[in-house]
């Protein structure tokens, strides 16, 4: 095809349902002149049919909204139960992480399940996408205290000193992790 031919194509695809359109408007003009309780009912139908649509489109976005990139149950990883959290975001890759890991560990093996939860979060697996973008991670290792509530109550982003760490826990549940 020449452009020419396809410029002929495309305004003959745009033209025809505008014609056909007018015509049938034109042939239904003609006999609704006549027929005024006919136009009253046409009217109520499609008021009732844009409603209907609208309605439809407006339900299908709230869906979409809420379920974008959001896996089944993924806010359960950020929703305390009975106790404040303590969400540990990493990367397998990470050296800061490994370097962390055995500070983690010891605050998890004395409190966890006690006076706070721990809660850990491979950051490159997709199924915690959703998760890792509404807690706004902006690198790993990223530690989060939430509270009661699921309110975030502290933040710390790379290497940080377990004391300081044992330090929020303290000041959001009353209790130390480590033993002085």
């Amino acid at each position: 095809f020449s452009g020419a031919s396809l410029l002929f194509l495309f305004g003959l695809g745009i033209s025809t349902p505008l014609i056909i359109s007018t015509l049938f408007f034109e042939q239904l003009s003609k006999f609704t002149k006549n027929n005024k309780y006919f136009i009253i009912i046409l009217q109520k139908a499609l008021v009732l049919l844009i409603l209907l649509f609208a309605l439809n489109l407006f339900g299908d976005v709230i869906k979409m909204s809420e379920q974008k990139n959001m896996p089944l149950g993924a806010d359960k990883m950020i929703t305390p139960n009975k106790l404040p959290l303590f969400i540990s975001m990493i990367s397998l890759d990470c050296e800061t992480c490994e370097e962390m890991m055995p500070f983690i560990k010891k605050l998890k093996d004395s409190c966890d399940g006690k006076n706070i939860e721990f809660r850990a979060i491979d950051t490159s697996d997709p199924e915690f996408a959703y998760t890792v973008q509404k807690l706004q991670m902006l690198g790993t290792p990223t530690y989060v205290l939430m509270d009661i509530k699921g309110k975030e109550a502290q933040r710390f982003i790379g290497y940080t000193d377990i004391k300081d760490i044992d330090a929020a826990i303290f000041k959001l549940t009353g209790k130390h992790c480590l033993k002085n």
